[in-house]
């Protein structure tokens, strides 16, 4: 009872900040084609657009009596918080006002049960299924651990099938469906109910010091026409002059960040797993023209350290930075007005903050002029909630689970776009258009779950991707074919896990 009354005092005093729809998928691509975001003119989210969230919730609870259960969620990651009280740190407590809001509409105790790490989480809910003890109903990870360790298990319960699930609602990630559907099964689902769908968000920022320093004007423009593409970002990028020297007057038009080759890959609409004429998944076996030219075009740019922050010396630690470039961080120079475009993430937006910089939030780049889109890739390994095999109520896990994602839209993404937003003004305008542009634009890819080779954070087949981008294409066929070969052997072996689950 303390909880559902705390609750309605938090909802009275939180402090709204984004927006919300409950609209159709039209209304989506609309406000994606033309970079606007709902609500009012500054991109704050009204009263009204919450209560239609209210509304949607309301009406799940309006027919089922959950009185009394109890709904535990296992995992890790930035939406756990650290402690059931408000803190004032905002990852914290937005995920402790969605508990309570949770627990208000259903009558249920919401139960966080926080593991150290992704191995831990699948260990504990393997054990769980086998003993068909049914503690866990929904469990958080990264799908190229917990999520392919689970399913090659036969420990994850198909979705596709459960009634209350509107996998076409803004909270949910767009196209989820056709992404993530194995044999016309739904094992991964992701959206608003993961935070760190929006902290691995891909996108760039400019330094607006060094646009003005050299007489570079309409990056938003260009945005908003659709015509951010590589060639365009590779122009505005060549107005810095070329460095020839390490005198300390390096300057740059970019600077790479992890997996930018990847990211830029997934950004021009470009994909690694294909599906064949039975909708079954496979890892082309020779490499493709079209990866090997973009590897090759993206190279000769990014790989010439006098346009850009070499990723040899950036990756290999403070030391070598420091030798090179007179700083102890990439985050540094662009402090410094060395920097033009960093490629970079909505997490590390958040710690760009911090800085003394004025910077401008856009997405990545498309392809070319005829990519209809923005595409965000996610650099995170495709964080995504799973329901494990045995739950004791499936109705009940279906039901609350579509709550908790539309009621993420409520608290958790505004903690998000707050972090982004960090000692911006709440109209802010600018900000919240393009980081909302970011987060619409986010996608997945089939290749978060097999990887290839490995259990690393993204797998070796993007690690050789990113290599080949970012520094030198040489190496990528050579590379490419037997880890292509391991992977279609992983996916084959999902493919028969999934046929014994039938």
């Amino acid at each position: 009872m303390k909880k559902r009354i705390f609750c309605l005092l938090l909802v009275l005093v939180f402090v709204l900040t984004s927006f919300v729809a409950c609209g159709s998928d039209a209304e989506k691509e609309d406000k994606a084609e033309t970079g606007e975001t709902a609500g009012t003119e500054t991109g704050e989210a009204t009263e009204n657009e919450y209560a239609e969230i209210e509304e949607c919730v309301d009406d799940l609870a309006e027919n089922v009596t959950y009185d009394g259960e109890t709904f535990t969620y296992i995992g890790f990651g930035y939406d756990f918080p650290t402690e059931e009280a408000i803190t004032g740190e905002l990852y914290n407590d937005a995920s402790y006002q969605r508990e309570l809001a949770l627990e208000d509409k259903f009558g249920i105790d919401f139960v966080y049960e926080t593991t150290e790490h992704g191995d831990v989480t699948t260990e504990m809910v393997e054990r769980d299924v086998m003993a068909g003890s049914a503690s866990y109903d929904l469990v958080k990870g990264y799908m190229l651990v917990t999520g392919q360790a689970l399913m090659s298990k036969g420990c994850l319960m198909d979705v596709s099938n459960f009634q209350t699930l509107d996998l076409s609602a803004d909270w949910w990630m767009d196209s989820l469906e056709e992404t993530y559907a194995i044999n016309d099964k739904l094992y991964f689902l992701t959206g608003s109910i993961v935070g760190n769908h929006f902290l691995d968000s891909a996108c760039m920022v400019f330094s607006k010091q060094v646009a003005e320093n050299y007489g570079i004007t309409g990056i938003y423009d260009i945005v908003d026409a659709g015509d951010w593409t590589i060639d365009k970002m590779i122009e505005v990028a060549s107005v810095i002059p070329t460095n020839t020297d390490g005198s300390g007057t390096w300057r740059y038009g970019m600077a790479p960040s992890r997996h930018v080759g990847s990211d830029l890959l997934f950004a021009s609409g470009l994909s690694i797993t294909q599906r064949d004429e039975n909708g079954d998944i496979f890892i082309p076996e020779a490499l493709p023209k079209e990866l090997s030219d973009f590897a090759d075009r993206m190279s000769a740019f990014l790989g010439d350290d006098t346009q850009n922050c070499c990723m040899r010396d950036t990756r290999s630690g403070r030391e070598n930075c420091e030798e090179k470039y007179g700083y102890d961080s990439i985050d540094a120079m662009f402090e410094d007005d060395k920097i033009l475009f960093m490629f970079t993430s909505a997490e590390l937006v958040t710690n760009l903050r911090t800085l003394d910089v004025e910077f401008g939030v856009i997405p990545e780049p498309k392809k070319d002029e005829t990519q209809a889109d923005y595409i965000s890739y996610g650099d995170g390994a495709g964080w995504c909630v799973y329901v494990p095999k045995v739950v004791r109520d499936v109705e009940f896990v279906d039901t609350v689970t579509e709550a908790m994602a539309a009621l993420s839209d409520e608290y958790i993404k505004p903690a998000y776009l707050d972090k982004m937003l960090k000692g911006r003004s709440t109209d802010d305008v600018e900000s919240r258009k393009y980081i909302d542009m970011v987060f619409n634009a986010r996608v997945n890819d089939l290749l978060d779950v097999y990887g290839g080779g490995n259990r690393s954070d993204h797998g070796e087949l993007v690690d050789l991707i990113d290599m080949s981008i970012e520094n030198d294409s040489s190496g990528l066929a050579s590379g490419y074919i037997p880890i292509a070969k391991i992977t279609n052997r992983g996916i084959r072996s999902l493919m028969k896990q999934i046929d014994r689950d039938e």
